[in-house]
């Protein structure tokens, strides 16, 4: 998300990093009653079996201070549902640092009828800092300037499962932007940049969904192929009319015991009257700002090694490779940033295999940290 790319692309090596993981273990279960057919003469019961993990953070930056939050995940898994039915899970987190800046997600992702149906949430609210540098695959560190926003962001996606792995759906964007301080003499304060007053968008479009994937946490074979289209207008009370197509797909391949292959491309095209802030972002290239280059078209690719270090603890090694364009006939492949990098795992969940991860990304713009929980992708 958003907030999480400035929290973790603002750490710095001289920064007091203290993390501290508290598990919720083993596992609790929570009976529930089953409905009940008047014509039997019998009731089932069902079990839910509930997992929880949190994590307190404390920790410290030059451009924030001292920030205080914690977050945490939850699945839950119905028992008396087949083995390969995905578990309901629900991730959030909030944060407060010294300097007032406030950040909340709520993430909730559901599934009913043994997966015939799966609703996913994302709802949050964030007032934080951010660089601006400019539109385009060109810009210098130089051209940052002090941008600070107050963001209301829910999208919801509904998908039916068609065929097989095959799911089709419908999702809704909703966010609004408020423009709370700018640089008195930067690009954004003249005004001339599409949505530098604020914006409320209102967008909705299909979703196509192919997911063969054996674990939604940390697959170790499938394929996951997503591409979703979302069109703003004023009919749906958007102030901004334009369309957003994201194409991203996924393979998984475990190569031996534990030692998995991931890779994953993702194109993304906008077209209309676009807000300078909703504009496609190379933020998927650890190493690199999440901020740094922005513009109406993106492809990347990326490519991680995942390898067992020992029990809980494994590691990754990664690269990718893509750019941001205004066309993509401008695309130049000698002109793509790459990045490179490693990380460790540490499974605080086994059996669901949910990783909190610490990862290092290395480009010629500089050498980012990143600590979250779950994988990259």
């Amino acid at each position: 998300m958003k907030v999480q790319r400035y929290i973790m692309n603002n750490l710095v090596f001289n920064s007091l990093y203290v993390c501290i993981i508290i598990l919720i273990q083993p596992v609790y279960g929570v009976e529930k009653p089953a409905i009940t057919n008047e014509n039997k003469n019998h009731a089932k019961t069902s079990t839910n079996r509930i997992s929880l993990a949190g994590y307190p953070v404390v920790l410290y930056t030059l451009e924030t201070s001292l920030i205080f939050g914690g977050g945490g995940a939850m699945t839950i898994r119905d028992q008396n549902s087949h083995e390969s039915a995905r578990p309901d899970n629900i991730n959030f987190y909030a944060i407060y640092t010294l300097k007032n800046q406030v950040a909340v997600l709520f993430n909730p992702d559901f599934y009913f009828e043994e997966d015939k149906w799966q609703l996913k949430i994302m709802s949050g609210y964030q007032k934080f800092p951010d660089l601006f540098y400019g539109i385009g695959n060109k810009t210098a560190s130089d051209d940052a300037e002090d941008i600070t926003t107050e963001d209301v962001i829910i999208r919801t996606g509904l998908t039916r499962r068609i065929y097989k792995n095959l799911r089709l759906g419908v999702m809704y964007h909703f966010n609004h932007t408020s423009v709370q301080h700018v640089e008195p003499d930067g690009q954004i304060k003249s005004g001339m940049l599409t949505g530098s007053q604020g914006s409320l968008l209102s967008g909705l479009g299909p979703i196509i969904d192919w997911d063969s994937r054996d674990n939604i946490f940390y697959p170790s074979k499938g394929y996951w192929f997503q591409f979703y289209a979302t069109v703003y207008r004023d009919w749906l009370d958007s102030e901004f009319a334009f369309e957003s197509y994201t194409f991203d797909f996924r393979h998984f391949l475990e190569i031996e015991l534990r030692q998995i292959l991931a890779l994953q491309l993702v194109i993304k095209s906008m077209k209309g009257t676009i807000p300078f802030n909703q504009l496609a972002r190379l933020d998927m290239l650890r190493g690199i700002h999440a901020s740094r280059f922005r513009d109406h078209n993106l492809a990347v690719a990326q490519v991680e090694y995942r390898f067992p270090v020992y029990k809980r603890f494994s590691g990754v090694l990664f690269t990718g490779i893509g750019d941001v364009i205004h066309r993509f006939g401008d695309f130049r492949l000698n002109d793509s940033k790459f990045s490179i990098g490693a990380g460790l795992r540490f499974a605080v969940l086994p059996d669901d295999k949910i990783n909190l991860r610490f990862d290092i990304g290395f480009s010629r713009f500089g050498i980012n940290p990143y600590f979250q929980l779950s994988e990259a992708f």
